[in-house]
């Protein structure tokens, strides 16, 4: 039974009266979901590449002094601000002092740029698509906001605070890099290079590993370092922090000793993360255990050592000890796999998320067990993330596919060294066939798209879902403001229906409480406008303001989600008054949860009344017993309809299912009959012994 609603006529809606329905439509001329910030993105990254292609071209980045080729600038400028790792040019002789160090801060700019895009686009989606886009696009990806449970109102980050988020990414990342370029520095003067240049090229090694870039500074790459534990140790360890992601990060350095309070996002990514770093090595120390050009001729210790170093790499990583062209091709088909997939959200790796695949995974294996929903961790995934991880999924194979035809026609090479190279572009991972170097002007337009696509591509997806497709309001995301007896009623029910909720209040216990129930749950004063945006509330469709008892409250409330351009607000009012008020506001249904269920009471105290369900004012809907003057007696004859302007719907007979009422059905002695019409009327046909 739901609650009577009312919509006062007025600017902001019209007189009826039913039962709540949040699948209800927008009112016209009522905005619906807001653009996302993607196509900043997008504009953004393309912005530094040309600057970057520009810096590259002058005489000063070249070591021999003269401009670089416009083609090669360009594949140099996207590999460096994608972090991919390819190259037409020899990264370690071909740039000057300059030219390299334009290389270490595009590729910082990068990163940085990658971790705060997919951040920002993370709050922006999570806010506005739920669990989907904390898996899908930033997963979880404000920083400030690692765990799941009780959010305290100044942990919110608003989009508003680009400036605090940038910095705290940017600062992250050099303190990251400067402690494993300080840790690199002893293996590399021990490799005999002199100190100065020692100190470049281990801050060198730490910013290409962390940023999952994988450039070398010197020509012989990690060659000097192919036997030095520590030096690759730290190079995977790099690598790993980068791919994992910023948000994962954060949260394991702050929630270290209480892993049970880590996000779904973070505990899918480092689970899946540390599966396929496993797998991978047990894959390669098995295909390659016999390749003598690879690992057959090392040690047990050492091929397993240097199997577990290039699974890490092909996570995004980019470095290598070994010839990958000297690999079997069955270790080459598992290095694209590896690489399609890539590293965690809001991460320097590229690829189609290890979170994907995890959803993948998920539902592959609930379809097996013949349940409707994902479970992982004792938390249910929403479907909607399933249809978003196979939206990446084709949007991936789609982009691998055309570059590899187009490679293939441009190049006539092998399809098996193609495959691989544009898997590594897409999934920005810098692990090379060979065959960049090779490549005619109009192959390295088609690779270095590729990066552009690949990287741009997984982080705005779901923001780009979100701002071009409008939500159906029955599956809609909603703001349950108000946790007491009516406002928890409705947040318990639509959690029941699967539905995503945010629900907000000011007691910190009952935050707490609902925590572990809902998709989300937050302590704020939903009366403070500063507030309801921190918690991205105006980029909900659906609001329901559960506070009733506070009439100076209930109506700040209503007014701020009105103020916030919501579409559909439902508020709880104690009295006929109270909801005059919401409804001029603007809320677009009042209920009146007490008054409904008192006037329902009394309805069904009658006795031969079984249920009560009032649509308007004046109109309701009975299961009832039907009165001994009509037993027995077909519809026609009866005078339910001439004496009491009523209207059967249908007839139950004890033992059988409902069936809809004909002239010619007859009321049996001990049938319930379901009948609609004017309540005055209802009340004196129940009187009727």
């Amino acid at each position: 039974m739901s609650p009577e609603a009312y919509d006062d006529a007025g600017p902001h809606g019209r007189v009826t009266r039913g039962p709540v329905d949040l699948a209800a439509s927008p009112e016209p001329g009522r905005s619906g979901p807001r653009a996302s910030p993607s196509r900043l993105a997008i504009l953004v990254f393309l912005a530094l590449i040309f600057v970057f292609t520009s810096l590259f071209m002058t005489p000063w980045a070249a070591a021999d002094g003269r401009p670089t080729h416009f083609s090669d600038a360009l594949f140099t400028a996207a590999s460096v601000v994608c972090v991919t790792g390819l190259a037409t040019v020899d990264m370690a002789t071909h740039w000057s002092v300059f030219g390299k160090i334009v290389i270490v801060v595009g590729t910082q700019i990068g990163a940085v740029g990658v971790l705060t895009f997919a951040s920002i686009l993370g709050l922006v989606v999570t806010r506005r698509l739920g669990l989907r886009a904390k898996l899908m696009a930033a997963g979880d990806s404000n920083p400030l906001r690692t765990h799941h449970g009780a959010v305290p109102e100044g942990q919110a980050v608003r989009l508003g605070e680009v400036g605090t988020l940038l910095a705290t990414v940017a600062v992250s990342t050099l303190t990251i890099e400067i402690a494993v370029g300080l840790l690199l520095l002893p293996s590399v003067l021990v490799a005999g290079y002199p100190f100065w240049t020692a100190v470049g090229d281990a801050f060198y090694y730490a910013a290409m590993a962390f940023t999952n870039t994988g450039f070398s500074p010197n020509a012989e790459g990690l060659a000097p370092f192919a036997n030095d534990y520590w030096f690759l140790s730290l190079i995977m360890i790099a690598v790993v922090a980068g791919s994992i992601g910023f948000p994962v990060i954060r949260t394991i350095t702050k929630q270290f000793r209480t892993p049970r309070r880590w996000s779904l996002h973070v505990k899918l990514t480092l689970v899946t993360s540390a599966v396929l770093l496993v797998v991978g090595a047990v894959v390669y120390t098995a295909l390659e255990a016999s390749n003598k050009a690879t690992l057959g001729e090392a040690g047990a210790g050492h091929t397993a050592f240097q199997a577990l170093f290039f699974s890490t790499m092909t996570r995004s990583g980019g470095f290598a000890t070994i010839d990958v062209e000297q690999m079997h091709g069955a270790s080459l088909l598992v290095t694209d796999m590896l690489m399609f997939i890539g590293g965690g959200s809001a991460s320097t790796a590229g690829g189609i998320k290890v979170t994907t695949l995890a959803v993948l995974f998920l539902a592959a294996v609930a379809e097996a067990r013949g349940r409707q929903s994902m479970e992982a961790f004792g938390r249910r995934i929403p479907s909607d993330v399933l249809r978003v991880a196979v939206a990446v999924v084709l949007w991936g194979a789609t982009i691998v596919a055309v570059a590899t035809i187009a490679l293939l026609q441009i190049t006539r090479d092998s399809l098996d060294r193609v495959l691989f190279e544009v898997i590594s572009a897409f999934a920005t991972c810098g692990l090379s066939s060979g065959i960049s170097a090779e490549l005619p002007e109009a192959g390295k337009y088609v690779l270095a798209a590729t990066m552009f696509l690949g990287r741009v591509g997984t982080v705005t997806i779901a923001a780009a879902l979100a701002a071009s497709q409008s939500r159906q309001f029955h599956d809609a995301p909603v703001l349950v403001i108000g946790l007491g007896r009516f406002g928890a009623a409705t947040a318990g029910q639509l959690e029941r229906q699967h539905r995503e909720v945010l629900v907000v209040d000011t007691d910190a216990g009952l935050v707490q409480k609902w925590s572990d129930r809902v998709t989300h749950a937050v302590q704020a004063d939903a009366t403070d406008m500063d507030a309801l945006r921190q918690i991205g509330a105006q980029d909900f469709a659906i609001a329901v303001v559960g506070v009733g008892s506070d009439l100076e409250s209930s109506v700040l409330i209503t007014a701020n989600l009105v103020d916030l351009g919501i579409p559909q607000i439902w508020a709880k009012a104690i009295s006929r008054s109270h909801g005059v008020i919401l409804s001029r506001i603007g809320a677009n249904h009042v209920v009146y949860p007490e008054r409904e269920a008192g006037e329902r009471t009394a309805h069904l105290v009658s006795g031969r009344m079984l249920d009560f369900i009032q649509f308007d004012e004046d109109f309701a809907v009975v299961k009832m017993f039907p009165p001994r003057a009509v037993r027995g007696k077909d519809l026609a004859t009866t005078v339910i309809r001439t004496r009491f302007g009523l209207t059967v719907l249908g007839i139950k007979t004890p033992g059988q299912a409902f069936v809809p009422a004909t002239p010619e059905s007859i009321i049996g002695e001990d049938d319930v009959i379901i009948v609609s019409g004017a309540t005055a009327d209802l009340e004196r046909f129940a009187a009727v012994e």
